[in-house]
């Protein structure tokens, strides 16, 4: 792969080089369809707002203050398009958001090659139960590796609060499977 950074391959498509962009497509096309497919529960939808996302980031690309922080930016398209997309869709369930085990684009993470399948099932019915902000924050923490001040840059909050977020995530994460582990206990 390119190992080009973000802000020289914007600053090349700024100044004419238009195969500066597909770079960047290809680049982050895997984690952000991984993104999307896992925040919307997968379907056709999912490659949809990938697309919206990267038209809409080659549109404004001008408008991109910080060309190092392409990636943070990216994906901050993405999360508005998703959350458009659960606007015009109330009806999804939570089952179907949080279905993130499915995702055909997602390498394996530490945090997924330490639990077994059925654990990881069982994590993804529990981060559907959490707040979005939360959910989506564990979720760029754990699946897409990012900093928690890239996080603060993609869900447009201070890091403060993503941290906040992580912790209390993580806190009710914790809660909800000793509930669980508790109940499965007790059925048998």
């Amino acid at each position: 792969m390119n190992k080009t950074p973000d802000e020289t391959l914007v600053t090349d498509y700024r100044n004419g080089d238009a195969s500066a962009f597909e770079l960047l497509v290809r680049r982050y096309q895997g984690a952000l369809y991984s993104f999307v497919y896992r925040a919307i529960g997968g379907g056709p939808d999912a490659a949809d707002i990938c697309q919206q996302a990267f038209v809409r980031a080659f549109v404004n690309l001008d408008q991109l203050t910080d060309p190092a922080g392409f990636k943070p930016w990216l994906f901050r398209i993405a999360v508005n398009l998703v959350q458009d997309q659960y606007r015009a869709d109330r009806r999804r369930s939570a089952a179907q958001v949080a279905n993130w085990n499915d995702s055909p684009a997602v390498s394996a993470s530490a945090f997924d090659s330490t639990m077994a399948a059925e654990e990881r099932e069982r994590a993804n019915q529990l981060l559907a139960r959490l707040p979005e902000t939360q959910r989506f924050t564990i979720y760029l923490r754990f699946y897409q590796g990012l900093k928690f001040e890239e996080i603060a840059q993609v869900m447009g909050s201070p890091v403060g609060t993503v941290k906040a977020n992580y912790h209390h995530g993580m806190r009710r994460l914790r809660q909800l499977l000793a509930t669980a582990t508790e109940s499965d206990a007790s059925g048998m």
